[in-house]
């Protein structure tokens, strides 16, 4: 049985079906990066608008300065 490394030099890769394979290899890293950073931006903007909302909850009657800036940071978040 040959080993891992014999059978990646035994690749040809002008063969236009390993071009294709590589090239889906490519994209798909591409992508997951893509979704990676999308979820990363998405997590931020959950993390706010639970400490607005944590922040609306905590905030006096008394103080609306601070209740309109937590309504204004859940707002920029909402869609």
């Amino acid at each position: 049985m040959p080993q891992r490394d014999d059978m990646l030099r035994d690749i040809e890769i002008a063969d236009p079906v390993v071009g294709a394979a590589l090239s889906m290899v490519t994209v798909a890293e591409k992508m997951a990066a893509l979704v990676r950073a999308e979820t990363d931006v998405l997590e931020r903007g959950t993390r706010q608008i639970l400490e607005a909302n944590l922040a609306l909850r905590g905030t006096p009657l008394s103080s609306p300065k601070a209740a309109q800036a937590a309504t204004i940071l859940a707002k920029r978040w909402s869609f």
